[in-house]
């Protein structure tokens, strides 16, 4: 009976190391992120984050909306990362599809709730329109292999003041891919990311925490065997 309840206490020991030091805490990161818009002006439009259980550190945003009632001047990251790597976007006021893609830095991920993007628009038609986040987007989280949005709620707003001067431009603008400054920790792509997120466990902190791990375990085991043979003698 003693004998059982020392290699009980000595394998619930050795499980605990192991977790304690082995096993990455975002491993278990679940893809419940989600997304939403929100128009606070009758100029802006707002995507908002919140990253739940996850450490967001990038987002790929993709957005849909009707070129025949709303012209967008400007797509800008917001608060929620800090000083983030805008690697890409794009604003296409003629198909009306406009995009963005944000990199953070995996040494400082981001939880919480936060304006993400912020959209400059003018309006060229009034009545009721919609802006959609389209499939296509993205949230990187550390520990997610994958995308890590779960849900994500698209705008119906009004419109009920025409502010573009329609008589200044005769066809709708396309801006194409302009890159602003890198942050010292430049990754180009989502992908990069999600990558970099599943090479920490090869890092050499793990190694040395998964080598401490296992002395540990082997001490404890040999300690455990040690004890039972002291008590068969006795």
């Amino acid at each position: 009976m003693v004998n059982n309840r020392l290699i009980k206490h000595s394998f619930s020991l050795s499980l605990a190391i192991f977790t304690c030091f082995f096993v990455p805490k975002t491993i278990f990161a679940t893809a419940d992120s989600q997304l939403w818009i929100e128009n606070p002006t009758s100029s802006t439009l707002k995507v908002y984050l919140n990253t739940n259980s996850n450490q967001a550190v990038g987002a790929e945003i993709h957005l849909q909306f009707d070129p025949q009632f709303i012209k967008i001047n400007s797509i800008t990251p917001d608060t929620f990362f800090a000083n983030p790597n805008v690697t890409d976007y794009q604003i296409d006021n003629n198909s009306g599809n406009t995009f963005i893609t944000l990199l953070g830095s995996p040494s400082r991920p981001q939880t919480g709730s936060g304006s993400l993007v912020n959209l400059d628009f003018s309006t060229l038609k009034t009545g009721t329109t919609k802006i959609n986040l389209t499939d296509s987007t993205k949230i990187a989280a550390l520990g997610e292999a994958g995308n890590s949005l779960k849900d994500k709620q698209d705008l119906s707003f009004e419109i009920t003041k025409i502010t573009a001067d329609t008589t200044a431009f005769s066809t709708p603008t396309i801006i194409l891919r302009q890159t602003l400054t890198p942050s010292p920790e430049p990754l180009t792509t989502i992908s990069q990311i999600e990558t970099s997120t599943l090479a920490i466990i090869s890092q050499p902190q793990t190694l040395i925490f998964i080598g401490i791990c296992l002395v540990l375990i082997i001490f404890v085991f040999f300690l455990g065997l040690r004890q039972i043979k002291k008590n068969s003698f006795n």
